[in-house]
């Protein structure tokens, strides 16, 4: 199937798993991922992994649009306002979460510099699918302004602790798990 073709047929399954799940009153994200996992390579493979390789483009495009959308909702007035709680619940989720997991990989007996590259990626936040959420529910108050900022300072925190850990010197290989 061409690049054309699987767009179609992406963007056409995920509309209609949107419109079947509003029946379950389920979020329409959920809807998105069970139709990602059906079509997709896993199952009935109408969408194979050249095809989403191909369409990687489209995936960094929309990641950055939801990206840019959180990071445009925060106005300084508004990070003010909650930017200590906001600040408390990054911390601590992420550190805890990174430690976690850098510890489990360390047990598991990968390398030290794996583990915290594990680590890092573990920290982050799945932004698009709680914007989705959000934005569905028409969620708005103190929970959703904190949450949409400790999103935006997870994710932020993530990329920073992921850049210092993903040097030169690392070997990709050692980032495969056996």
């Amino acid at each position: 199937m061409n690049e054309l073709a699987s767009l179609g047929v992406i963007l056409f399954f995920a509309l209609l798993a949107g419109h079947l799940v509003k029946f379950l009153r389920v979020p329409e994200v959920t809807g998105y991922l069970l139709t990602g996992v059906a079509v997709g390579p896993s199952f009935l493979g109408w969408i194979t992994h050249d095809n989403l390789e191909t369409l990687q483009v489209f995936s960094q495009v929309a990641l950055g649009l939801i990206l840019f959308s959180i990071g445009s909702v925060f106005e300084f007035s508004r990070f003010r306002a909650i930017g200590r709680q906001a600040l408390v619940v990054t911390a601590a989720e992420s550190l805890l979460c990174g430690a976690l997991v850098t510890g489990g990989m360390l047990l598991a007996g990968q390398p030290w510099h794996a583990s915290l590259l594990w680590g890092a990626i573990s920290m982050s936040t799945g932004a698009a699918s709680t914007l989705m959420v959000i934005r569905e529910c028409n969620a708005q108050g103190n929970l959703t302004e904190t949450l949409t900022g400790v999103i935006a300072l997870n994710n932020i925190f993530c990329l920073v602790c992921f850049s210092l850990e993903t040097r030169p010197e690392v070997p990709s290989e050692s980032l495969v798990l056996d």
